[in-house]
């Protein structure tokens, strides 16, 4: 249709020749529609062209067209302004394209290949979504759309149906959804039966402790000889026979005329170790003599077994079985396991609560577990729409059976410490706050719900759970809050803050005595130092003399006789050797290397007199040279007595602490003179800090962790 030859003005400019107006002849009609158009303006223009037909007046180099496919209309984009030319061009309606695509998931996953099938658990809910989107030019009614799938049936649940006009548009998407429940795939194929025949042409002794291995249809075991005592007790390795009657045990009181399995002056055992779990069915026995009366065990060992003994029987499963008497002719099928135990490990003794069994194990028929393999579940989706459509698989299978395995660990912390070691618990002063945080992981693959976990604290008293320690789950410790506490996840608790306890404790103060004594000679090297050492406390003595003035201060040579310290002065000769103040004033510095409490001292070897003066205190560093200054930073107190016998001098009224102690001679006096035999100390209490220790418990199900804590206060 040419618009033009319809009659009817196309388009009217102004005086400066824009375009004001464009007029289009409207579809199946004979009148024009008008449109009102500004300068510089973009008009959108939607033209039914049926068949072929043209638009007059328009500049078409300013002219975009846009297909709108499966509308059977352009749209024309025309700028107003500069468009008045009489160039006519032609449009064609865009040629029909339908298309149709669709994409199938398994429960949200598009797995196309059965290398990304999805694992669902036989008897869970799966879900099939398929989207099925237009990808040509031509809608598409609801009732022309036929989605199928080649396991389930035809799909008729549309979960979304974009704008919900019921017309698939170009590039409109629609979801179609079908629930159903995953199968069981998984197979198992038969067992398969063994038969071991454990026979050889061995020496009937040997190494004690020998393994024969035999292997049939890709089986194998590891065979060894044990035997102990009657009582189960003194388990030794044996030596094991392979013989034409079948394997025998030689054991370390027996010769090797004694080679079969018997319950003798000792008890035999023979060790089967699989490579894998089997189902041990029967043993056949021969050379039997007197009675073939056996005990068995079956289970799994945790290792591979160097010596057997009572323990590790007792983690398995016993049966006995009891035969007839007889010899050779009676050999016989050996039937057990009537439970059908699966293991690793199987052990045949002579029964060891009897004494006159024995024989030869000749055979052994096992059946090997069949192996159990999982299939895929893959089905075909298809879309059909008009003329065309599309397909797409998907496909789940059954994740591998796995054991139930339940596990749970808890770590305490306390203040944001976790306590590795006891022998080195955080410091908390008394009173401080102190939290405890309890960590709770998943480690195993069973899930717990939150009211399956409970936590408890002793309080430091084991056993007794105290309100205050009952911890609170941290919520968002929880992911996605579900309650659920799932395979590999993490919970946080916490305690109510608490004010830590005073632990520190002062311990008792210890007694000990000083004796100096020697055998030294009387004069030597002044300002020589002497040093004794009693209960862990050391004590470095020197001397020194002043004269009568406290002037002249000198170092003294400070010896040590039968009867204690004495001191040789300069002005004196080697007769001269008492603590005394005659001529001069001597001095005894003692330098403690901690504080002391010195209660008495024992002067012996009296003169005329035995007057003392003492000071006591702390000294700022080492005396290498006393004067009144360094006495002056000590306090002084006298000591005296009117006799010339040996004594006891109690000093230090004051009870005083300090590391450095001074005797000498009375200072106001001239007819004293001593040795200084012993000296009473008390070495103060230490204050030492007690440990607050609790431990935390968490329960979960069948399974439970323990952790302990604890705190010290700190010391000065």
């Amino acid at each position: 249709m040419d618009i033009e030859e319809a009659g009817g003005e196309i388009f009217t400019t102004d005086a400066d020749g824009n375009v004001t107006t464009i007029s289009i002849l409207a579809p199946g009609d004979n009148s024009f529609q008008t449109l009102n158009v500004n300068d510089n303006d973009v008009v959108k223009l939607e033209v039914d062209l049926v068949g072929s037909g043209s638009i007059s007046g328009l500049d078409f180099d300013k002219v975009e067209v846009i297909n709108a496919p499966g509308l059977y209309t352009n749209i024309a984009t025309v700028t107003a302004g500069g468009v008045g030319d009489d160039d006519a061009a032609n449009y064609k309606n865009p040629p029909l394209n339908p298309g149709i695509d669709i994409e199938k998931f398994t429960n949200g996953f598009d797995a196309d290949t059965l290398a990304e099938a999805v694992e669902i658990a036989a008897g869970e809910t799966v879900t099939w979504t398929y989207e099925v989107t237009n990808t040509g030019n031509v809608s598409f009614a609801a009732s022309d759309i036929v989605v199928t799938d080649d396991l389930e049936g035809t799909i008729t649940n549309i979960s979304f149906q974009g704008d919900n006009d019921n017309f698939l548009a170009p590039n409109e998407t629609w979801i179609y959804e079908q629930t159903g429940t995953a199968q069981d795939l998984t197979t198992t194929t038969s067992s398969e039966d063994i038969r071991f025949h454990l026979t050889g042409n061995s020496y009937t002794t040997g190494h004690n402790g020998n393994v024969r291995t035999f292997t049939e249809d890709g089986v194998s075991v590891d065979v060894s000889a044990f035997s102990s005592n009657k009582d189960g007790s003194n388990w030794r390795t044996a030596y094991l026979g392979a013989y034409g009657g079948g394997l025998g045990v030689t054991n370390r009181n027996e010769s090797g005329s004694h080679h079969r399995v018997d319950n003798g002056t000792s008890n035999d055992y023979v060790l089967f170790e699989f490579d894998q779990d089997v189902t041990v069915d029967r043993a056949f026995l021969d050379y039997i003599q007197h009675d073939s009366d056996i005990s068995v065990w079956i289970g799994d060992r945790d290792g591979d077994i160097s010596l057997l003994n009572s323990d590790i029987l007792n983690d398995f499963t016993k049966e006995n079985n009891n035969g007839g008497s007889g010899g050779h002719d009676n050999a016989r099928w050996a039937n057990f396991n009537a439970d059908e135990l699966t293991g690793d490990t199987l052990v045949i003794a002579a029964n060891p609560h009897g004494s006159n069994d024995n024989f030869k194990l000749e055979k052994l028929d096992i059946s090997v577990p069949g192996e159990t393999s999982t299939g895929f579940y893959q089905n075909l989706g298809t879309v059909t729409a008009g003329s065309v459509s599309d397909s797409d698989t998907s496909s789940y299978t059954n994740p591998e059976s796995q054991p139930q395995n339940p596990g749970i660990d808890l770590e305490k912390f306390v203040n944001g410490i976790d306590v590795t070691d006891l022998n080195y618990l955080p410091e908390i002063a008394p009173h401080a706050d102190v939290t405890f945080t309890y960590t709770v992981e998943n480690t195993g693959n069973v899930a717990f719900n939150a009211h399956e976990i409970t936590i408890s604290d002793d309080n430091g008293t084991a056993g007794n759970t105290h309100d205050d320690f009952t911890p609170t789950l941290v919520a968002s410790s929880d992911v996605g809050g579900d309650g659920i506490l799932s395979a590999g996840e993490t919970w946080t608790y916490t305690s109510e803050t608490e004010a830590a306890q005073d632990l520190i404790i002062t311990t008792a103060p210890t007694e000990t005595t000083f004796v100096f004594s020697g055998s030294s000679s009387t004069t030597g090297h002044r300002g020589n130092t002497r040093t004794f050492t009693e209960d862990g406390v050391s004590v470095d003595v020197s001397a020194f003399s002043s004269n009568k003035h406290f002037g002249d201060w000198n170092k003294a040579y400070l010896g040590a006789y039968g009867s204690g310290l004495g001191v040789t002065n300069k002005y004196e000769g080697g007769s001269g050797h008492r603590v005394d103040n005659g001529g001069s004033l001597d001095y005894l510095v003692f330098q403690f290397d901690e504080d002391v409490t010195v209660d008495k001292a024992l002067l012996k070897y009296v003169g005329h007199d035995s007057d003392i003066s003492v000071w006591i205190g702390d000294r700022n560093s080492d005396i290498n040279h006393l004067d009144n200054s360094v006495l002056g930073n000590l306090v002084k107190e006298n000591d005296w007595t009117n006799h010339g016998n040996d004594r006891w001098a109690n000093i230090n009224d004051g009870n005083l602490t300090g590391d450095t102690l001074v005797i000498s001679a009375f200072t106001g006096g001239s007819n004293d003179s001593f040795k200084l035999h012993k000296l009473n100390v008390s070495i103060p209490g230490e204050e030492i800090s007690g440990t607050y220790q609790n431990v935390a418990t968490v329960n979960a199900g069948s399974v439970f962790d323990s952790d302990i804590s604890g705190y010290v206060n700190p010391v000065a």
